[in-house]
């Protein structure tokens, strides 16, 4: 079945006047702006839907008529991000209990290892979503996964599709295949960070790098540097064991580890081992959104560190726009942008010396630092970045 959940119907939004002429010739031809339908494979606490959303705000901002199309829901999602989607027109696409948990077995075979009890194949609303498809005149796909809903829009109602890329794909073997060719018959291959883009390049397809454009918010307070906040999924990539080395060595900050723990084994593994560490306050569930936007207001650095990773990484990017220094490392998708505003400091291997120095380092010139970050925010806007997308999506049409 289908459940609607939308604030109002796509199909009779509004069209809106344009509030800014884009600089594209084809906009004079036109006799209505496109109805662009945004497709998100997945609703979980990560940064794909979050991205989304803003995208859909976004575009709704400038005028245009836009919707949400999710095509599953993490049945670990407790409305995170509901603030962000309450008042955008959506849809979630509901499957019998049963389809999922075949679609659930499947994932697991094919993604267990890096996403184990993830519904991470939603095969069966790809086929629903054909019921909505039609109504749209472009659309934006957020992975090569929710490219398929493109492919099926271009192979049966000739609709043109970006795909959006948020790390670098072709990750498990036997979906190769299938993602190859949703990026063939892509008309625009967008990408989160300029890392994928180049290697989606090396890849041999044409790609285009859009950072994602967010809010900024400059904090009326800037807290002293005593307080540095960590924040991932932590799984087997991303263990977070550097964390106990530093606080051992900084024992007069404090540390926040926050994020969604894979296992529970990892997360009992890491609490043995930071026993005795006073200055370490370790957070075993899944914060809300309101509540790491609190502890976001009240920490000095954010620090981000993984290996082989090229997306923008969210928290780091959600840290500059809000005037936060962050530590990243040189892997990630968000260290070129760093580096080129000096937002922050970039190390090049997650090692306790360099984040140590890095701390040092900010905590001599904060003011400038976070001046800096403020520049960043303003350069990649959400306002900006929406407009960019905007013209990327007339040259399709």
């Amino acid at each position: 079945m289908i459940e609607r959940v939308a604030m109002k119907d796509p199909k009779i939004t509004k069209h809106f006047h344009i509030k800014r002429e884009l600089p594209s010739n084809r906009t004079r031809g036109l006799r209505k702006k496109p109805y662009i339908g945004v497709i998100l494979r997945y609703l979980w606490v990560a940064g794909a839907p979050k991205i989304a959303a803003y995208q859909v705000r976004g575009i709704l901002s400038q005028g245009y008529s836009v919707a949400l199309l999710i095509l599953a829901v993490s049945p670990r999602y407790k409305g995170e991000y509901n603030h962000l989607i309450k008042n955008v027109p959506y849809l979630i696409i509901r499957i019998p209990k049963f389809v999922e948990r075949l679609e659930l077995i499947l994932s697991n075979f094919l993604f267990g290892k890096r996403r184990p009890g993830e519904r991470a194949m939603p095969l069966l609303p790809f086929l629903l979503s054909i019921k909505y498809v039609k109504s749209f005149d472009v659309l934006l796909c957020h992975d090569p996964f929710s490219g398929l809903v493109g492919l099926i829009g271009k192979l049966l109602f000739g609709k043109p599709y970006i795909v959006y890329l948020h790390e670098t794909p072709f990750g498990v073997t036997i979906t190769r295949p299938l993602e190859r060719t949703v990026l063939k018959h892509a008309d625009v291959i967008l990408t989160g960070s300029g890392k994928i883009a180049r290697d989606i390049e090396a890849m041999g397809y044409k790609a285009l790098s859009l950072p994602p454009g967010l809010p900024t918010d400059k904090r009326e307070h800037i807290p002293k540097v005593n307080r540095i906040l960590t924040v991932a999924r932590w799984d087997r990539d991303r263990k977070p064991d550097w964390v106990i080395e530093v606080a051992k060595k900084l024992r007069h900050l404090t540390f926040l580890v926050l994020g969604y723990w894979q296992s529970k084994a990892l997360y009992e593994e890491f609490i043995r081992k930071a026993q005795g560490l006073d200055n370490l306050i370790i957070y075993s569930h899944t914060v809300s959104e309101n509540e790491l936007n609190e502890l976001m207001k009240t920490s000095s650095v954010i620090v981000r560190l993984n290996i082989g990773e090229h997306g923008i990484a969210m928290i780091a990017w959600e840290a500059v726009h809000r005037g936060i220094p962050v530590i990243v490392n040189s892997d990630l998708g968000v260290a070129e942008y760093i580096k080129a505003f000096n937002a922050g400091v970039v190390i090049n291997e997650i090692k306790t010396s360099l984040i140590i120095e890095a701390i040092e380092k900010i905590k001599e010139r904060y003011g400038e630092f976070v001046e800096n970050c403020i520049k960043l925010g303003n350069q990649y806007s959400i306002g900006k970045q929406t407009e960019s997308l905007l013209r990327v999506i007339y040259t399709m049409l």
